[in-house]
């Protein structure tokens, strides 16, 4: 069941359902009206296309009717309209639409869709339903019988002595009766209301295809060429062009330019010139100082070499580092210069392979001013061996530098 609520003049669907075409008398709708709306003799009204259909509902607040039939597939536009006893006052509402989707059924045609009748004969039709419900009366309390009312205005008989007395004598012959007038003829009677359209034809069968027309070669012919179709076809291009003149020669390139770097040490201060077509760019680095190259070379394997020998420079200088340190740690006076005068050269050998914690004092006591020397000139030479470990640092800059321009 379809549900619909009327307030006012808007109407709102409370209860939807799926509605499938071709149904005749199985779809029930149900309207709900707001109380502005009572007395009103209301009608439910359907449009689709060009055709509306019309069911009357009559004055109750809550009134039903069935889905017209000849609703089809698509959208259909509802809406309700009703009009006060006097006809002073007429209510209409927004239209609503609901859809109708295409059914399964295929007829044979043996069951035609009743068609729905049209507002003037609904309303005959109330009313007809109308009058016959006045004259169909609830059956009344049994009444005295003439007997019983005579009874009660004083006769003494019994029963069959009443009716017996109202026999009466038998009357005389009548005399025969005159003939009658003949009746008027009756008014003619109104107009009965219009035919339902009838359906729409079906289409008629496509046209045949058209003569092809005649070619550009066979209109020309028609006008009065006489050559055939391949020299007509050559007359059509025409005659080429003149040649055109040759252009101006372009304008020479600007030179271009090889850059030159040159890289000049003086001492510890490296000066790196570079010349390109946007001038000439020095740059002055100094050994031992952090310096960025970015605004004057691009470096190769930046990620790769300039990790690399940093991992091996520092790891050179702290290994040099814990070995000047050791030395450093080494270096020390003793105040037994005569005792450690005593050290052999045995004794000696064996105290340089002993881990110098201070631990062997007598030992120690015992080392000479030789040895004492000797231990001393070693500081030196481990200077000297991390300065050629070190090596040019100008050289390891040229290895990782590629000048551009």
């Amino acid at each position: 069941m379809l549900k619909f609520c009327i307030y006012g003049q808007k109407m709102e669907l409370i209860n939807r359902q799926t509605i499938a075409d071709q149904q005749i008398c199985f779809v029930d709708m149900c309207f709900l009206f707001s109380p502005d709306w009572e007395q009103m003799d209301k009608t439910a009204q359907f449009a689709q296309g060009e055709k509306t259909y019309n069911v009357h509902l009559g004055t109750g607040n809550v009134c039903r009717c069935l889905l017209p039939a000849e609703l089809q597939t698509g959208c259909v536009s509802v809406s309700v309209f009703g009009y006060a006893a006097d006809g002073s006052v007429r209510a209409t509402t927004v239209p609503l639409c609901i859809g109708i989707r295409r059914s399964g059924f295929r007829g044979d045609g043996e069951t035609p869709i009743p068609p729905t009748p049209d507002l003037y004969a609904q309303l005959l039709d109330a009313i007809d339903k109308k009058i016959a419900s006045l004259h169909d009366g609830k059956d009344g309390v049994d009444g005295k019988s003439a007997y019983e009312i005579a009874v009660d205005n004083g006769y003494p008989g019994t029963e069959q002595e009443w009716l017996a007395s109202l026999k009466g004598d038998k009357g005389d012959t009548g005399e025969p009766g005159a003939a009658g007038e003949k009746g008027e003829p009756g008014e003619k009677g109104d107009t009965g209301a219009a035919g339902k359209d009838g359906r729409d034809g079906t289409d008629g069968a496509a046209g045949r295809d058209g003569v092809n027309g005649a070619s550009a070669y066979e209109i020309a012919v028609q006008h009065g060429y006489s050559g055939s179709e391949t020299a007509w076809l050559e007359s059509l291009h025409g005659a080429d062009g003149a040649k055109g003149d040759i252009g101006a020669s372009g304008k020479d390139g600007a030179d271009g330019f090889s850059p030159v770097a040159k890289v000049e040490k003086s001492g510890s201060v490296v000066t790196i010139t570079i010349t390109d077509a946007n001038g000439t760019t020095i740059a002055t680095l100094t050994e031992g100082a952090a310096v960025d190259l970015t605004p004057y070379a691009k470096t190769v394997y930046v990620d790769e070499k300039v990790q690399e020998l940093s991992d091996s420079l520092t790891y050179t200088l702290q290994e040099h580092t814990l070995s000047i340190t050791h030395l450093e740690e080494s270096a020390h006076t003793h105040n037994n210069l005569e005792t450690l005068n005593k050290i052999s050269g045995t004794e000696w050998t064996q105290l340089v392979s002993i881990k110098h914690y201070h631990n062997n004092i007598e030992t120690l006591n015992s080392i000479s001013p030789a040895d004492y020397e000797n231990l001393s000139s070693k500081f030196p030479a481990r200077i000297t061996a991390l300065e050629d470990s070190l090596g040019d640092i100008a050289a390891a800059l040229a290895d990782i530098v590629e000048v551009t321009e």
